[in-house]
This record gives structure tokens, C-alpha cells and sequence, in this order.
């Protein structure tokens, strides 16, 4: 009977607790979904973004010199921590990525058989085996937006950074500012940046904040053709001289693309909305370009660009982007007279 009743309790008290403990209504908070954020995204978000990472934070603008000094400081910092000893048995290996991002620009071959490769926003890379295997080229000072390579008659190579098609305002695309031409005369090994062609500071619209055309000179072994920012101009290599004064050219925008015949006596080059056409090796120059017959028609493009033939330069070509998308693909078969 005794152990019938404390059974009895001990199921009464388990009853009990049960009913305490049990959530009851009370206690059970009615779920609301959380409300589905429908703001739409983009890149001009993320570039807005970087910008204002850049900016100056007393003046919140993008200051030309902040740039300039911040590299003096990380090269004194990176020179005053290699000198110090941490006592730290530490090595490091790189992980990655290997896979540095950035449309492939421009490729050269040079005279000695190596290859090199310029991404917008990839950097330097060079190849010594016929491109089977590639390195990158961390020997000139970091630009990772790569646009045009070129190796003159001299054996000289020339690589240009920035470029229009590519945010060289400092957003959109790959958000990289160009900082003018740089030299190497060892064949890649070392790299030093071209005076002439150079910015001193940041600056957003400078002339070379975009370099997107390097050309040879066919019958000048030290003569380069530069098309950037400011417009079209020459370097001469050996006296440093810099050329823009061409006849039949008053300044009419940024260089968005050249082509020279391979005897360098014909030239065409895209000047801002106008294309133009040398047929003295780039004495004098004449305007192609136009809505006539016969002309070429580039009204409404954002680009242009241009090929000459190499066996015949009476045969030259034009392709015309307009707004992103196909505008046409026009051809001259008397060198760039008529189209």
C-alpha cells in the first residue's frame, strides 16, 4: 500500500512540474520574416566604395600626392623591417592565388625570343621557353594595370600602364590608375620609369594615367610612338626628346589606337571621335573620318580599333564599338583614303 501511494506522489509531482515548466502561449513570440532587402546591387557600388578607401581624410578627396608619399613611407618601412632581426624562425610560402585576374592587353616578342604579356589589372608576365611556362615580373615598380608592351629597334623595351577602357579614372573596370611608361635595357631583368613620360604625383586626368599604344618605329631604331591620355606624341630614346606637334593634328582627344604598315611609312591612329591618316611615315597627317561617302564613319563610338595589313598596306581595317556592342567592321583597299 506504501509503495502504491509514494508512486502515486512522485507521478503527481512529475505532473505538476511538467505543467510549470510547459511554455505555455504566453511565452511563444510570433515569427515575423525578416523583410527581404530588394535594394539592387552593382559594381558602381563596390567602385564608390574603393574610392572613398582613397580618399584624403581631412579633404575627403582624392589628393594627387597622397599616393607619391604613401610609397616613400612603405618603401622606408619595408627597408627599416628587413634590417631588423625578430628572432623569429618564420618562413613563408605562397599559397595563392595564382591565377592573377586581368584581360591579356598586349603581348610581345622580342628579338632574343622571349615573350612577355601585360594584363589590365594583372600585371607583368615574361616567358623564356615560347610561353610553355610564365613568371611574373615584379622587377619595375607596381603597376598591375599592364596595356601595352613594345621592344624597339635599340633592343630597348617599353611598357605602358593605365588604360581608357579600364577605369583609369580610378573606378569602374579594374579601378587601376596608370603611372606612365617604364624601361627596361637588360631584357626585363630591371626597370626604371621613363622621366618624359611619367607623373610625378597622382593625378586622375593626367597624360599618362592611360598609355594604351606603344609603336615602333619601322625606320627609327630609337623612336617610340606613344598614344595615352594627352594624345598622340614620339620619345626618342637615345635624346629623350618628346614630340606632340604633328601637322595636320591639333589636339583632339585621348589615343585610343594605332597601326603602322611594316615599312612605317603609313600610319592611322584614333584621336578622341576623329581617326586619322599619315602616309609619310608621320610627318603629316589627314582626317579620315566622317558621315560622307567613302569616309569613315565612327559617329557614337566609345572605341575604335585598327589593323593594318602586313603583307599589303593598301589594305587597312577599322572595327567600331558603339555603346558595348558591334557598330561595324569597315575596310579601305587603298591604305585609309576611302572605306
Amino acid at each position: 500500500m506504501k509503495t502504491r501511494i509514494a508512486l502515486f506522489l512522485i507521478a503527481l509531482v512529475a505532473l505538476v512540474i511538467g505543467v510549470v515548466l510547459a511554455p505555455g502561449t504566453e511565452n511563444i513570440s510570433d515569427y515575423s520574416p525578416r523583410a527581404k532587402d530588394v535594394t539592387e546591387q552593382n559594381f558602381s557600388g563596390a567602385a564608390e566604395h574603393y574610392a572613398m578607401l582613397r580618399r584624403n581624410v581631412e579633404t575627403g578627396n582624392l589628393e594627387s600626392g597622397d599616393y607619391a608619399r604613401m610609397l616613400v613611407k612603405v618603401s622606408k618601412f619595408n627597408k627599416e623591417s628587413s634590417n631588423k632581426d625578430l628572432g623569429l624562425d618564420i618562413n613563408w610560402e605562397v599559397m595563392g592565388p595564382t591565377n592573377f585576374g586581368g584581360r591579356t592587353r598586349d603581348i610581345c616578342f622580342t628579338a632574343d625570343g622571349l615573350l612577355f604579356a601585360g594584363g589590365v589589372s594583372g600585371g607583368l608576365f615574361q616567358s623564356w621557353d615560347s610561353g610553355n611556362t610564365w613568371f611574373r615580373v615584379t622587377g619595375f615598380k607596381e603597376n598591375l594595370n599592364v596595356t601595352s608592351v613594345e621592344q624597339i629597334g635599340n633592343g630597348n623595351i617599353f611598357v605602358g600602364t593605365g588604360s581608357l577602357f579600364d577605369g583609369s579614372g580610378g573606378s569602374g573596370g579594374s579601378g587601376f590608375l596608370g603611372s606612365g611608361v617604364y624601361r627596361s635595357a637588360d631584357n626585363g631583368v630591371t626597370w626604371s620609369s621613363v622621366d618624359e613620360l611619367s607623373i610625378d604625383l597622382l593625378s586622375i586626368n593626367g597624360d599618362f594615367t592611360s598609355t594604351d599604344v606603344l609603336y615602333a618605329d619601322p625606320q627609327d631604331p630609337d623612336l617610340l610612338w606613344v598614344g595615352c591620355r594627352g594624345g598622340l606624341l614620339t620619345y626618342d630614346d637615345a635624346t629623350g626628346v618628346v614630340n606632340d606637334d604633328f601637322d595636320g593634328i591639333s589636339f583632339a582627344g585621348s589615343c585610343q589606337d594605332m597601326a603602322v604598315s611594316t615599312d612605317g611609312n603609313r600610319m592611322l591612329v584614333v584621336l578622341g571621335t576623329a581617326v586619322y591618316l599619315s602616309t609619310d611615315a608621320g610627318t603629316s597627317w589627314s582626317n579620315v573620318s566622317g558621315n560622307s561617302g567613302g569616309e569613315l564613319s565612327v559617329s557614337g563610338a566609345n572605341r575604335v580599333g585598327l589593323a593594318i595589313s602586313p603583307q599589303d598596306p593598301n589594305y587597312v581595317y577599322a572595327l567600331i564599338s558603339v555603346s558595348g556592342r558591334m557598330g561595324g567592321v569597315y575596310a579601305s583597299t587603298d591604305g585609309g583614303i576611302t572605306w
